[in-house]
């Protein structure tokens, strides 16, 4: 294993850490991606637009993307209490389909690297081709969407329960996606050290929501390119003043993969580690026959 490949990379963590301003006492939001064609853009709003697009429907139809989260949300509850038992609330429901599949407004963040590692180099094998690793400043995100550079519980991100703000079909109090910090409520949440993000009524993905903020600070044109990286130290200044960027990312180099693999696996990341469950460490103690 080269030794340069993993600092290479730290370097590359260090300095996107610094560039959306994250102190070394503060917690990064990290999420990984196969590839990075993937947009930062939750599962319900990814799984409406195939609905969409297969019955020849408008994708922007607010109205249906409602009606398609409701009926995800209230099939998957009342079938989970038989095998969870009752939550403490309808945010615990939600956080647990978003971990089991069911595509909500939530987005899967983490605060372990070696995690967001495994989601873009080992999680979905077929489909790595250019892995990614997104890291996000909560604070500076929740100052921008919620006037608030503190991580926000569920409870007190809106006065009523995630039912009760699911069955209003009114606009969200919010239009920016914002930074939870809930319970680690099931073993699949703790094991991954995740947190979430949760969508409101912008339903673009969150790297176009900052690029179209940093247009506006710096008044660049929508037909000019926005690179972070290419910004003169006098514009990062003035995006720093607007709780800007918020959000970064690392493409993984196709001749770093293999190190950072084996890295992981060296690090006792698996299935099994990531997700907590007898077919995970089935699957692992098979493999460990196969890949030795």
């Amino acid at each position: 294993m080269k030794y340069g490949t993993i600092e290479r990379f730290l370097d590359a963590v260090a300095a996107s850490m610094k560039l959306i301003g994250n102190e070394e006492s503060t917690e990064v939001f990290f999420r990984g991606q196969a590839t990075r064609e993937w947009q930062l853009q939750p599962t319900l709003h990814r799984f409406v637009s195939r609905l969409s697009s297969s019955s020849g429907q408008d994708a922007s139809d607010s109205t249906d993307i409602d009606g398609v989260e409701s009926a995800l949300y209230w099939e998957f509850r009342s079938k989970a209490i038989s095998l969870r038992g009752k939550a403490n609330s309808g945010w615990d429901y939600l956080f647990w389909a978003r971990h089991h599949g069911v595509p909500t407004r939530l987005m899967d963040w983490t605060e372990n690297l070696f995690v967001a590692l495994y989601f873009a180099l080992v999680d979905e094998p077929g489909h790595v081709s250019s892995p990614r690793i997104w890291l996000l400043n909560p604070y500076r995100l929740n100052k921008i969407s919620m006037s608030s550079d503190e991580l926000f519980h569920p409870k007190y991100l809106a006065p009523d329960d995630y039912d009760a703000l699911i069955n209003s079909y009114d606009e969200w109090g919010w239009d920016l996606p914002v930074a939870l910090y809930p319970e680690q409520s099931s073993p699949r949440q703790h094991a991954q050290q995740g947190w979430f993000t949760v969508h409101g009524n912008d339903e673009r993905s969150l790297e176009v929501q900052q690029e179209s903020l940093i247009r506006k600070v710096l008044k660049i044109k929508r037909t000019t390119p926005v690179s972070i990286e290419q910004c003169t130290p006098k514009q990062l200044a003035t995006l720093a003043e607007h709780d800007l960027p918020f959000l970064a990312y690392i493409d993984l180099q196709k001749d770093d993969v293999a190190a950072l693999t084996k890295l992981l696996r060296l690090s006792g990341r698996s299935r099994y580690s990531i997700y907590q469950d007898l077919d995970s460490l089935a699957k692992d103690t098979i493999d460990r026959f196969v890949n030795p």
